[in-house]
């Protein structure tokens, strides 16, 4: 199970966000993987119409390029302000 505490974003609304993920060691230097299979996400908030996409490297240049996303999750959700709510996606397309 990996956290992301974005507790300094409490509060904050978005309309999408876009990162790239990195394995690091302890020391901060990069740990060599083959891969990385992420199957779900939990968020929490308003939230509304939800959906996860990933692109191949880095999401850099590619905020526009919708034709280079690939979806791995659609739906809606209902308010969650307290609990997180698990956005699991296709087991065919996780993120790797």
């Amino acid at each position: 199970l990996l956290t992301a505490d974005r507790g300094w974003l409490t509060g904050h609304t978005f309309c999408g966000i876009m990162f790239d993920l990195e394995v690091l060691s302890a020391d901060t230097t990069k740990i060599p993987i083959h891969s990385l299979k992420i199957t779900s996400v939990s968020v929490k908030g308003t939230l509304g119409p939800m959906g996860v996409y990933s692109t191949p490297d880095s999401y850099e240049g590619k905020h526009q390029r919708a034709e280079q996303w690939t979806q791995h999750y659609e739906e809606e959700h209902g308010p969650s302000r307290d609990a997180l709510q698990e956005l699991q996606f296709d087991e065919d397309k996780p993120l790797v």
